[in-house]
């Protein structure tokens, strides 16, 4: 049955790829919102010190 093992092995793959792809879109989000937050709190304290 070396077909069904291929088709097996195809579909295997394409839904890790899947899973690692959504994975690193999630972690660069997180990335990204972590650095949003980094950046509004490093304003905010730039405005009390200027008060």
């Amino acid at each position: 049955m070396p077909l069904l093992q291929s088709h097996n092995f195809t579909l295997h793959g394409f839904f890790g790829t899947r899973i690692l792809t959504r994975g690193v879109l999630a972690l660069d989000t997180l990335d990204l919102r972590l650095e949003h937050l980094h950046t509004l709190r490093r304003a905010h304290l730039g405005e009390e010190e200027r008060q």
